[in-house]
């Protein structure tokens, strides 16, 4: 009976024991979870930091890039202008009665 309740405390001992290493194991890999997760959230923020630079770097670039369309379609407007006044001079001189001034 003695040696029944000592060989059930042993195989007890023992299972407790590789709960205890599985529990440790466990609680190893968790850390490890823990250090991957906090690890990759700053590279989440890292990248989401450097993509609103990015993003803000692209929205003055677009509003450049408006602008100088625009100043270009403008020069060109005040280029093409000026070549037609100047050949509405070029047919006043031709022809008096399509003059522009009086």
């Amino acid at each position: 009976d003695t040696q029944e309740e000592l060989n059930a405390n042993s195989e007890l001992v023992e299972r407790l024991e590789t709960l205890q290493q599985e529990l440790f194991s466990m609680a190893k890999r968790e850390e490890r979870l823990r250090q991957l997760v906090s690890s990759g959230l700053a590279r989440v923020f890292r990248l989401a930091a450097r993509l609103s630079v990015a993003q803000k770097k692209l929205i003055v670039f677009a509003e450049r890039a408006r602008r100088q369309t625009t100043a270009t379609s403008a020069s060109k407007n005040v280029g093409k202008a000026k070549e037609d006044v100047e050949f509405l001079e070029d047919e006043d001189e031709e022809d008096p009665s399509t003059a522009l001034s009086s």
